[in-house]
């Protein structure tokens, strides 16, 4: 056509051009928009770079598949929240050697706070916000709680510079405030980048670490501070959270499993969960030359802006270290233990049980990091040495000599790679911790550690013997006193100690997680189903771990929520045993004591329902089993008539057990 109107063929050739160029861009398009897009799972990750010239600065990944090719600068992060999927989000955290530790430090808080500023933001709404506003006593005490920790955060970091040069413990606690102060920079950074406009105070980022410790500081403010208890009571929950051991050896001796389960108690407001592990390679002191801590990989379950559990449940790695650490809530009726407690100078239990997860190699030097300053807290902890569990069923117990004992520790490679670091000395300690450790005759030591805290005091002991080979096999805790010293100086009625235990769980109904799961859900505890007096707290999830000495098998699940019953079975057997009890008392001769009229014993289960949750006086197994039925569904926000916010929730909380996925090599499995 363009030749009929007296076109060149120069012209009509570049034309020609042009159009078949034009065709071709509108097939390719075409056909690029009929390819198949990349589907992702909601992971977001993220990069930290750090230079003496340009400071920090981080890069953005979006959205990621390929996980493992995420660049790894001082610090990578990868972040998915799934919380109305599974009830958890899950974050996990590298650094990388070469760094120096402040600077993995303050780049992986970075990181972290950058990618999970919304969760951030919801859970300081639902937690700190809303527990200041709630009414006069809780607003008093929460300006005397800024001011507090502002002031004890400036007076802990100051000591922590000066000490850190000469003490892993004070390097360490350093450290966790490096980390913190970067989350509050991340925290920013995410929310300039949504162009949201928020705001949350250093000190509130204080108060979100100090979540284990806020119910101890309460009563020493009201007791010790504000001192007029007459006008205003305080009458905090009592302790609710619940942990079980059970070790089972096979029929032929061969083999040992080792089971644990632990409930965490909190508030229904808290509960944005948050999947954790931590890798950082940070150092005993400032010095890079120097050997990596002990514990260099963390996993564990936790919330958000939280550098520590908070509910206190640890599975911690590295090349000489595999632990696992639970802790719960312990009672303490003894206030005078308060005076003796250096409060000005308290360190914060999430700084102080990090800095004993990352120096620790045993259970041993686990309790001794943590007596260290025991002020704050009152807890009870348990300590399973899966590194020495392991040994023992390799080893044997044929090596008791120096040298045959020096000599299997390298052939575990129980010793730092880089053996030059180490001097002489501590490689014959290390030979020494292991001949103890596989003793002829079995008697192996280390595996299980037992350790009480209250107020200004600290008992530890190693409980293998009477733990892992004997009693059964099977050890409970519900936060109360495991040591007579420890018992007696909580001023705890024995009596009470005694009706507390868990003992009355059959040892061998307990054989696998699913009966550990079981075990923990009789002992269930829900606030919002005692009527009347309903609280938004009580058990918020349940950890299951299991550690195989056949192939060092080892297996975690964790599920969130409430408690409740989902095995009509259960509720069934629950029920008969509820009628065959029933028509034993009213078979009983009506003179005895324990009997009851139909009218009180009306009453008496109406008030056992709510005692039970309460635990306030002993429930008969009648009315326990008829108490235990109500937990037959899931707590769902729509039903409940709890005033209490909760920012980011799911509606219903009907998860299953949920068994993390990591994506990066590390040392917990």
């Amino acid at each position: 056509m363009l030749k009929v109107v007296g076109a060149s063929w120069f012209k009509t050739r570049i034309s020609t051009y042009i159009i078949a160029g034009a065709a071709v861009l509108s097939i390719c398009a075409l056909f690029i928009a009929e390819m198949e897009k990349p589907q992702y799972d909601g992971t977001y990750c993220a990069t930290s770079y750090w230079s003496r010239q340009y400071s920090f600065r981080v890069e953005f990944w979006g959205q990621r598949n390929d996980l493992a090719q995420v660049p790894k600068g001082a610090a990578r992060t990868c972040y998915k929240d799934s919380t109305f999927q599974n009830g958890w989000s899950q974050i996990e955290v590298e650094t990388q050697p070469e760094y120096p530790d402040w600077v993995q430090a303050y780049g992986a808080g970075m990181l972290e706070g950058a990618l999970t500023w919304s969760s951030i933001h919801k859970q300081w709404l639902n937690t700190v916000q809303g527990f200041c506003e709630q009414d006069e006593g809780t607003q008093g005490f929460c300006i005397w709680l800024r001011d507090y920790l502002a002031t004890n955060y400036q007076t802990i970091k100051k000591m922590a510079d000066e000490k850190s040069k000469v003490d892993h413990y004070w390097y360490q606690i350093r450290l966790f405030f490096h980390q913190l102060e970067g989350l509050e920079h991340g925290w920013k950074l995410g929310v300039k980048r949504s162009r949201a406009d928020y705001e949350i105070e250093f000190v509130d980022f204080l108060i979100l670490n100090a979540a284990p410790d806020i119910h101890d500081i309460r009563i020493y403010y009201e007791n010790f501070v504000k001192n007029v208890t007459s006008e205003y009571e305080y009458q905090p929950h009592p302790a609710k959270a619940s942990m079980l051991l059970k070790s089972i050896e096979s029929e032929n001796g061969t083999t040992r499993k080792v089971l644990i389960g632990h409930s965490s108690e909190g508030s229904y407001a808290a509960m944005l969960r948050v999947l954790k592990k931590y890798k950082f390679h940070y150092h005993f002191s400032t010095a890079q030359k120097t050997n990596e801590v002990s514990g260099v990989d963390i996993a564990f379950t936790s919330y958000p802006a939280s550098l520590a559990s908070s509910d206190d449940f640890y599975i911690i790695g590295g090349r000489k270290t595999k632990l696992t650490v639970a802790g719960i809530r312990l009672e303490n009726q003894n206030l005078d233990l308060w005076k003796n407690v250096e409060v000005d100078h308290g360190v914060l239990l999430a700084a102080r049980v990090m800095s004993a997860n990352r120096l620790a190699h045993s259970g041993r030097t686990w309790a001794k990091v943590m007596s260290r300053s025991p002020g704050f807290g009152s807890k009870q902890w348990l300590i399973l040495d899966t590194k020495r569990l392991l040994q023992t069923a390799e080893a044997g117990n044929e090596i008791d000599t120096l040298s045959e004992a020096l000599s299997e520790v390298k052939k575990l490679h129980l010793l730092d790679e880089d053996e030059e670091d180490m001097s002489e000395e501590q490689k014959i300690e290390e030979a020494e911790d292991f001949l103890e450790l596989i003793k002829p005759n079995s008697d192996a030591s280390g595996i299980t550690w037992i350790v009480d805290q209250l107020p200004g005091r600290l008992h530890a002991e190693d409980m293998t013997d009477e733990i892992i080979f004997g009693g059964g096999g099977l050890w409970t805790g519900v936060g109360m006193p495991f040591f007579k010293e420890m018992q007696e100086a909580s001023l705890i009625d024995p009596d009470e100690i005694s009706r507390r235990s868990l003992q009355t769980v059959s040892s061998t109904n307990i054989t696998d997680l699913e009966t550990v799961a079981k075990a923990l859900q009789t002992r269930a505890y829900r606030g919002d189903l005692i009527g009347e007096n309903a609280s938004a707290f009580g058990n918020i999830d349940i950890k299951l771990f299991s550690q195989t000495t056949t192939v060092g098998d080892m297996e975690f699940r964790a599920i969130a929520g409430p408690l409740y019953y989902n095995n009509k079975i259960q509720h069934t057997q629950l029920q008969q045993k509820q009628t065959e009890q029933n028509q034993q008392v009213e078979n009983t001769d009506m003179s005895n004591s324990n009997n009851i009229s139909n009218g009180e014993k009306e009453l008496a289960d109406e008030l056992g329902e709510i005692e039970l949750f309460a635990e306030r006086r002993t429930v008969r197994d009648d009315i326990r089993a008829n108490a235990m039925t109500k937990l037959n569904g899931p707590f769902k926000w729509s039903k409940s008539e709890l005033d209490v916010e909760h920012n980011g929730h799911p509606d219903v909380w009907n998860f299953q057990l949920v068994s993390p996925k990591w994506a990066w090599k590390h040392d917990t499995a």
